[in-house]
């Protein structure tokens, strides 16, 4: 069963201010969905289906240009939480504050976040930065580069993340096949 662990919709949620943003994707999103989601404790699992349809709510409603700094943003809110804070501050401290040097993290993290909604690799690009390589179904990326943006967004969160400039660089993307490259260069 694909799902993902509540923090995330909690925090695309949250990450939008209160504000006629929030209540326009809250009565686009499944009254049940919001309130399983209200309810349910951050570490738990929720079902693909309902945070894919609290993602399509946000897009209709911020719209897809702003996708990917919108999860710049709930990344932000994300790594410095209790369940991948430390993780993010240990990878900080690891790879001495290098964006490329979190993303060989991203896998692990991912794993914790998500079962069944796609795997995550990184391989380090000497002397330019780490590739990240998506492989998702491609049904949960049905309007075509959303959902990969939402990974873009988090990625670039980890050059704000480690005080330095810099933004993630979409290499590809086969959104019939489910594949995304993502490279994240050394910050200059």
């Amino acid at each position: 069963m694909a799902r993902i662990r509540y923090i995330i919709p909690k925090a695309v949620l949250a990450t939008l201010s209160p504000s006629a943003e929030r209540v326009a994707v809250e009565e686009r999103t499944p009254p049940d969905v919001l309130r399983r989601l209200h309810r349910a404790l951050p570490i738990s699992w929720a079902p693909r289906d309902e945070y894919m349809a609290l993602l399509g709510a946000v897009v209709d409603v911020i719209g897809e240009d702003r996708v990917r700094d919108h999860f710049r943003k709930t990344y932000l809110q994300v790594s410095r939480g209790t369940l991948l804070g430390p993780i993010t501050e240990g990878l900080i401290r690891v790879y001495r504050g290098t964006p490329p040097g979190v993303a060989r993290g991203a896998p692990r993290a991912w794993d914790m976040v998500a079962q069944g909604m796609g795997t995550i690799t990184a391989e380090v690009v000497p002397r330019v930065g780490t590739r990240v390589l998506f492989a998702y179904d491609p049904a949960l990326d049905s309007r075509s580069g959303v959902f990969v943006n939402s990974f873009a967004g988090t990625f670039d969160g980890f050059y704000d993340r480690c005080g330095v400039e810099g933004r993630c660089v979409v290499e590809s993307l086969d959104a019939n096949a489910g594949t995304a490259t993502y490279l994240l260069p050394h910050a200059e």
